[in-house]
């Protein structure tokens, strides 16, 4: 990594990794670390070994404790121990980039661990543009690192991924890289740092291993034409820099939380990029707030004095790393000059105190300080773990995901392995086995070359090289003829290796080395069967000529394809696998490289020079192969289900922009709050292979500040069966992904007409500013989703206290000009229309909705719910008519920015304690409060039920603005209306109470701000809006027990069927109603399938969707539903639970029948679901069913619908039935599912003496939230320490179905292994 001028330096040619590979090594016994209070009691007299303080507080204990030399030792990559204070050597430098590597001296294979896994390389793993696959790949190869680590082979610390752009397709090492597109590369970048990070108990602050992205930044050009890597000056645009080079260790700090960043050899517009203070203090450190810290390239501080000669002295350029904010130095120059530096001056010694810091809360996060590893999470992790078979064979899946399928003419692909007799296989890469790691590769557990799979899975093969390498000077010809033309079929395997395209080495053109071409051309003309070209190279090929040749049938791409790659292309030729990866790179023609410089960084194309521009963003000309093309065995259509039409944002009457024209809006939060909308795409595999189909949105914005012509705004891998349909779901945030960058390097939102595409469909979408107060809502294509419920952007943000937020909240709510609009005066036909608003910002006040009369098709007694957000009420009960009359009028508050879509909703109403819902209309307020109109009454359909294009009858409705008086105040018999509107009768029992309380200064009147805070009060002692929301009848606040057991029966018996305003689902009631809190995009069925809210709670997931950890290992308990958990490490703790005197014990709780000694002495886990949570629960442990036990009676639990509600009484009487599960791994264990209500259904899926896998599905609630609880015998389990620890300080954790809960004591600790299933959604 560093020129030959220093000797203490690497390079990486192939000598030098010989060199490193044969270097002499010497076991180690331990892994290093420090504090090992075991060995040296004296130790815990540190505050700085002590595990229950906080990082920083031991941080800043060790560092007081240094001296300045033992300050330098540890800011170098070989970091020199403080033995006085128990602290060891120890080598910072290893490398992860697809599996452990041996470059790096902090990583050796020998002894007990003498190879790891090697997955493909990035750039192939990127093809597959699945990012849980990215974030399993790290999960697999960190925990063999941790393994490797406990042998003393290894360190913690890993300096991967790589996420520079793969911006020309010279550039030798854009195979490390997850290719040209800059939303690709962060998603790869935060997902495999993730992967490599996060630990398995969920501890945030800890780190498994530590990641580094690398290299900061516009780094892409090692060794062209004079042109060197050590001294190169990139000359950079700003907009560049931000919009292209930079968002991938952006999303490394802030998506992934990275450790560390590693800055770049070369120099950006004349300022060393190790020495750029704004760079790396201004930008990584303080606009990102990297927790972690700064690392240099191997060795960047020489190169800046030896080649770059930026200062006259080594001292002088270590205090210009030094202060610019670097924190590490790979190399010797900091540890030979900082002492001199800090004696002249040029930089402090807190410095470097800094820079230390900064490493060792690293360090501190990795369990380093807290004494033997063996005693901590991962400590049983050893050489067992390495090269397993679920670790290799998920290798082979993550090559073949890859896999580019470029052409295939029909009848070629997949071969047949009986029907054909004799395959040729010819080429240089054809028995590749190292030549298929790609660079930064270690020892492989197992090579299975191509050759070796093919011979495996056809009788007989047919082998020449057909050159003697890759360089194929002299290719032999005329043997490869021969048999192909005796074959059936010939697979030629061609392509690059490491002495072509490699770190320090780029390549000159973009063509086949050598005479491949002419081998290729040459076996094409003889061959009588098909003939199968595979490419194995890193980065793209010219191969327009195999392209346009008939007689090549088929073309794959497989990267560098690990050490399963071999079996992993058998797997797609014989068709055991249908290919599904996409190309992250565009494949040029070699006249391309012929006319643009490699040391041209610009991306934009420039005419006046005819530079044509870099990637698919920007570039127009022709392509081989285009950035995301991929074919498939089976085919896939596309199409649109929903997509807004007009997005428009609200400007205030200040801005610029509104009083002259401008092109684009800073994409600024304040602007783009809220303004999210969704892309749904139903997608379907019309093939009659099974596979997988990857979604792009793309993106073309308007032609401004240079933008692309097209960007990749989001993607999602499906896997369909055939003929199957699927459905995906995109979050576009506006300033998020539908922004540009400007030439001075600000994000904005391009003003006009935005193109998305999705494969050949295209859809426009019109982006434009309004002013505030006539923001429109926005207008889905196909479901009308005019979004009804936006909140406001104008919350205090200044950390003001609780009760002043909330008197804000509902001041904005409230608070309106008076002047825009003049009294509604009833009975004034002339001025009819004068409460009418004019523009959307004004909807904001109280007004009096009537409901007037209607025309049934049968007589019946009926009445009528409104339902506008949280506010409901209803009319009185008609005569016996087919045209009740209500003239029920009531007030609503209307929000600024709120709900404005009512929903009337007509009961049938002849039956004793039953209503009956016949009928329903929506309403937008907004459009009503606006049309333009002679009439204040307006004629809607009703719809029916089940058949929302049938119609069972009329309804007659009016609407009006109720203002205050002229001068915005509220007297008190306008006060006295308003409180009798809210239905509350307690509130209207004390009316002159609550004007007193809320006129504060004795005015007379109650202003907008008196009001805010009279409601923001009340609201959390007896609130003022209080009644059901079914029937709108009202709920005394202080009868709560029989509030709830009228809330049961007016939901319909509890079956669910008439929750809520009506019971069933609209298309804008779902989408209002749960796009932010449920990924719709998981649900099996779309949503318009749902036609009751019961139906809704009960909703199935697709397959795959939620993956359950540790699948094979029956000592790892799970979590049993998505819900929110609390747990007990014994029952008895879990007695706090249970509050307000209630009687409770876990014989109350599990009946005579079930319960135990052992049960009563367990651990205890509870996991309460909410309405909106996915509503049927799994089996958390693997064992028998022995029995189901109904449990009658009165337990009091918490009544999770309730927690949030301020409509019902938290404690209610549940249905209960526990099922009692026999485990090998924990003894008996206790499933008991509780009902929301005494009524409510509980379904189960199994049956007793059924075996049942851990995660399989167990039954499902028909109704509202409800609880799961898991009793476990005593002594069995040891449930996550991060679930406890959170239980005990009475929160709880947000957890998913199969999510790990604890282990069996019995057992002990397992290593989790990556879940292949679970790596693609859907799948």
């Amino acid at each position: 990594m560093a020129t030959a001028k220093g000797a203490a330096f690497l390079c990486f040619s192939t000598l030098c990794v010989i060199l490193w590979s044969s270097r002499p090594v010497f076991a180690q016994t331990k892994p290093a670390f420090a504090c090992d209070i075991e060995a040296n009691p004296s130790l815990k007299n540190f505050r700085f070994c002590d595990t229950s303080l906080d990082v920083k507080f031991r941080v800043d204990d060790l560092v007081k404790r240094l001296t300045l030399q033992e300050k330098i030792g540890w800011i170098v990559n070989t970091a020199k121990g403080v033995s006085r204070l128990g602290i060891p050597d120890y080598q910072w430098w290893s490398e992860i980039l697809h599996g452990i590597s041996f470059i790096g001296p902090g990583s050796k294979f020998m002894g007990t661990v003498p190879a790891a896994t090697s997955f493909p390389q990035v750039i192939l793993t990127a093809a597959t543009f699945n990012v849980s696959l990215f974030e399993a790949v790290g999960k697999a190869v960190s925990t063999e690192a941790r393994a490797m680590y406990n042998e003393g082979l290894a360190g913690l610390t890993f300096w991967s991924p790589n996420v520079n752009i793969y911006r020309d397709p010279r550039w030798g090492r854009g195979q490390e890289t997850p290719g040209e597109d800059p939303l690709l590369t962060s998603r790869y970048g935060a997902a495999y740092v993730r992967g490599l990070q996060q630990r398995d108990d969920g501890d945030k602050e800890k780190l498994k291993i530590a990641a580094c992205c690398k290299h900061y930044t516009a780094y892409d050009l090692e060794d062209w034409k004079g042109f060197r890597r050590y001294n190169f000056n990139a000359l950079v645009s700003q907009q560049d820099l931000d919009d292209t080079f930079n968002p991938p260790f952006k999303s490394c700090v802030l998506d992934g939380n990275v450790a560390s960043v590693m800055c770049s050899y070369n120099q950006i517009n004349g300022r060393p990029t190790c020495g750029d203070r704004d760079l790396l203090y201004g930008v990584i450190r303080g606009k990102w707030k990297l927790n972690g810290s700064v690392c240099i390239y191997c060795d960047s501080i020489h190169e800046m004095f030896n080649s770059q000669k930026l200062r006259e002295t080594p001292e002088e350029t270590a205090a210009l790393a030094l202060n610019a904010g670097l924190d590490l130095n790979c190399g010797s120059s900091l540890t030979n000059f900082t002492q001199g530096a800090v004696d002249r001056g040029l930089v402090n010694e807190t410095v470097i105190s800094r820079a230390v810091s900064n490493n060792f809360a690293t360090m501190m996060r990795l369990g380093f300080f807290d004494g033997n590893p063996k005693n901590h999470l991962y400590g049983n992790l050893g050489a067992k773990d390495i090269c397993t078979t679920p670790t290799r064979e998920f290798a082979r899946e993550v090559a073949r995901q890859g896999f580019v399928l470029l052409k295939n003419t029909e009848g070629s692909l997949p071969l047949s392995s009986t029907a054909i007799k004799s395959l040729a296989v010819i080429g240089p890469n054809a028995a590749a086995t190292e030549a298929m790691l790609g660079s930064y590769f270690g020892v492989p557990c197992k090579y299975t070359s191509p050759l070796e799979a093919i011979k495996a899975s056809v009788s007989s093969v047919l082998y020449q090289p057909g050159c003697a390498d890759v360089w194929c000077a002299t290719p032999q010809v005329e043997d490869a003829k021969r048999i192909s033309s005796e074959a059936d079929a010939v697979v030629l395997i061609m392509g690059l290796n490491q002495n072509i395209e490699a770190e320090a080495l780029d390549r000159m053109n973009v063509t086949l080395p050598g005479q491949q071409e002419l081998l290729i051309t040459e076996v094409a003309k003889v061959c009588k069967g098909p003939l199968i070209l595979v490419i194995m190279s890193g980065g793209s090929l010219d191969i327009q000529f195999a392209k346009d040749n008939p007689k090549v049938c088929s073309i794959l791409w497989v990267g560098y394809p690990g050490e399963a790659g071999g079996a992993a292309i058998a797997d797609v030729l014989f068709g055991l696998y249908n290919p599904g990866g996409r190309l992250p790179m565009t494949w040029y023609p070699q006249s391309y490289v012929d006319m643009v410089n490699m040391s041209n960084m610009n991306f934009r194309p420039n005419p006046a020079t005819g530079f044509p521009g870099r990637t698919y963003r920007f570039y127009k000309g022709k392509t081989v192969y285009p950035f995301g093309y991929g074919l498939s065995y089976s085919a896939f259509s596309h199409h649109l289900i929903e997509a807004p039409e007009f997005v428009t944002m609200p400007l205030e009457e200040a801005h610029v922009c509104r009083t002259s024209t401008c092109k684009s809006i800073d994409a600024v939060e304040q602007y783009c709050k809220n303004l999210a909308f969704y892309i749904h795409l139903g997608v379907k595999n019309t093939g009659k292979f099974s596979g997988k189909e990857t979604v792009f949105l793309f993106s073309s914005p308007p032609q401004v500040h240079n933008a692309p012509q097209k960007q990749l705004i989001e993607f999602e891998k499906l896997h369909l069966m055939p003929q199957e349909e699927g459905s995906v779901r995109f979050k576009i945030d506006i300033c998020k992904h539908l922004s540009v960058v400007d030439e001075t390097g600000k994000w904005k939102v391009a003003l006009g007409q935005h193109i998305l595409h999705v494969g050949s469909l295209k859809h426009s979408l019109n982006w434009s500013i309004v002013s505030v107060e006539s923001f429109s809502a926005r207008k889905g294509k196909k479901m009308g989703h005019r979004n009804s419920k936006h909140e406001s952007s104008e919350e205090p943000t200044d950390g003001s206290s609780s009760e002043a937020s909330r008197v804000q909240r509902l001041r904005l709510r409230l608070h309106r000009h008076s002047r825009r609009f003049r009294r509604y005066r009833r009975g004034t036909d002339s001025d009819s229309t004068a409460a009418k608003l004019l523009k959307e910002g004004e909807f904001a006040g109280i007004a009096l909705l009537r409901i007037i009369t209607a025309e049934m098709k049968f007589k019946d007694k009926w009445l009528a719910c409104v339902t506008l957000g949280e506010q409901t009420f209803r009319t009185a009960i008609s005569d016996h008519t087919d045209r009740p009359i209500w003239n029920s009028e009531k007030k609503l508050l209307l929000e600024k920015n709120g709900a404005h879509s009512a929903r009337i909703s007509v009961f049938e109403t002849n039956r004793m304690s039953k209503n009956n819902l016949v009928g329903f209309c929506e309403i937008d307020l907004y459009d009503f409060l606006t049309r333009d109109s002679d009439s204040d009454v307006e004629v809607y359909d009703l719809l029916h039920v089940s058949s929302p294009t049938g119609v069972v009858g009329k309804i007659s409705l009016s609407c009006f603005i109720e203002d205050y008086n002229e001068d915005g105040h509220l007297s008190f018999p306008e006060f006295s209306n308003l409180i009798d509107a809210f239905g509350n009768l307690l509130a209207a029992n004390k009316k002159e109470d609550l004007f007193k309380a809320a006129d504060e200064n004795g005015d007379g009147v109650v202003s907008v701000d008196e009001l805010a805070m009279l409601l923001a009060v009340e609201q959390e002692k007896d609130p003022l809006l209080t009644c059901c929301p079914v029937c709108g009848e009202t709920l005394p606040v202080s009868d709560r027990l029989n509030s709830m057991i009228h809330l049961t029966l007016c939901f319909d018996e509890g079956t669910g069927n008439m929750v809520m305003t009506g019971g069933f689902l609209t298309d804008k009631q779902a989408v209002n109603g749960f796009q932010d809190q449920i990924n719709l995009s998981e649900i099996k069925y779309p949503l318009e399938h749902f036609k009751t809210f019961n139906e809704f709670f009960i909703r199935e997931l697709k397959a795959g969707s939620r993956p359950i950890a540790n699948l094979e290992c029956d000592n790892v308990a799970v979590c049993a539903a998505d819900s929110r958990l609390t747990a007990f490490r014994t029952a008895t703790d879990s007695m706090r639970f249970w509050i307000k005197g209630r009687k409770y014990s876990v014989k109350g709780l599990l009946g005579t029948e079930v319960c135990s000694d052992a049960f009563s002495a367990g651990s205890l886990v509870i996991f309460r679901l909410a309405p909106q949570d996915y509503h049927r629960f799994h089996v958390p442990v693997s064992g028998k069913i022995e029995k189901f036990v109904d449990i009658p009676g009165c337990l009091y639990t918490v009544n999770p619908i309730a927690v949030n509600s301020k409509y019902c009484n938290v404690f209610t009487e549940n249905k209960r039935v526990v099922s009692l599960i026999s485990t090998e791994d924990f003894g008996k264990v206790a499933f008991v599912a509780i009902g929301a209500t005494m009524v409510g259904s509980i379904t189960f899926l199994k049956k007793e003496g059924d075996y049942v896998k851990k995660g399989d599905e167990f039954g499902y609630f028909s109704f509202g939230g409800s609880t799961v609880i898991c009793v476990f015998e005593k002594d069995t389990i040891k449930i996550d320490d991060d679930l406890l620890e959170k239980s005990e300080r009475s929160l709880e954790t947000l957890v998913s179905v199969g999510m790990k809960l604890g282990v069996s004591i019995k057992k002990g600790a397992y290593t989790e292994f990556p879940n292949v299933e679970a790596c693609v959604i859907g799948e």
